[in-house]
């Protein structure tokens, strides 16, 4: 019997035969993660009341007072600016002082031909009275144009140190700097410029600042007081202050605490 011959099942090759995957089984949905948890922001307040003190013994609630609140830091474009503002300033001061300083050295010639005339006519009397007013006025011309030199060396170094400031200085820091060089209030305020909030006070003169980040910050505002024979009083705030979490600081704005207080001659 001849021998039987078996054919051997061989494995068919995947490239010839693709398996394709089932066209109804549906892709399974992402799955969403829920959001991390973050922390809550806790904030801060601030709040206090403006009043000045009379001369007299009484006071005044001050009503609708900008207070600002400003960052510790001063950019060095705010402070070049309020440096140079003053310098502007105590120039235009300068030129007053000046004026003045001729207007006196013309009296004091007049006085003093005056004196002459009335000193030949023998009138000893009024020769003496024009002397000594020509020499007033002559006393006063060489004081206000030493207040014009004054002013002048004043505004040369505000612009030096305008070219030489830093990129960030502190903010009590650029005050105390302006505030020392400058006969004129109003240049100061341009630091208002970095207020990070504001506020006004209200008709019991009182201020809030509410929902506050916790850290230091410096309260700024500038009011006129009252004008006392002539002379009105100027006063400026820029105090430091500290925000802490969950509490309310309070911070009055008088007379004690007025770190500007310049007078102007009223016009």
């Amino acid at each position: 019997m001849a021998p039987v011959t078996r054919q051997l099942a061989t494995k068919p090759n995947v490239s010839e035969h693709p398996v394709e995957p089932p066209q109804h089984v549906a892709t399974a949905p992402a799955v969403r993660q829920p959001p991390l948890p973050t922390q809550p922001t806790v904030y801060g307040a601030i709040e206090g009341a403006s009043w000045l003190d009379r001369e007299n013994g009484g006071s005044d609630l001050v009503r609708g007072l900008n207070v600002f609140l400003l960052s510790t830091v001063c950019p060095k474009v705010v402070f070049v600016q309020c440096l140079k503002a003053t310098a502007d300033d105590l120039d235009a001061e300068a030129k007053r002082w000046r004026a003045d300083a001729a207007k006196q050295s013309e009296d004091a010639k007049g006085w003093a031909a005056k004196a002459a005339d009335a000193r030949s006519a023998n009138l000893s009397t009024v020769a003496d009275f024009d002397e000594k007013q020509a020499a007033w006025a002559k006393h006063e011309a060489a004081f206000q144009e030493e207040m014009a030199k004054r002013c002048e060396d004043r505004s040369s170094g505000l612009r030096t140190q305008a070219d030489q400031a830093r990129d960030q200085i502190d903010t009590m820091e650029a005050v105390e700097t302006l505030k020392g060089r400058s006969y004129v209030f109003p240049a100061v305020t341009k630091l208002s410029d970095i207020a990070v909030a504001r506020a006004r006070t209200d008709v019991d003169a009182k201020y809030t600042f509410a929902k506050l980040p916790a850290g230091n910050y410096v309260i700024y505002a500038q009011v006129a007081g009252e004008t006392v024979a002539g002379v009105t009083f100027v006063f400026g705030w820029f105090v430091p202050v500290t925000v802490r979490e969950r509490e309310t600081t309070h911070v009055d704005l008088d007379n004690e605490n007025a770190c500007i207080r310049e007078s102007h001659k009223a016009d």
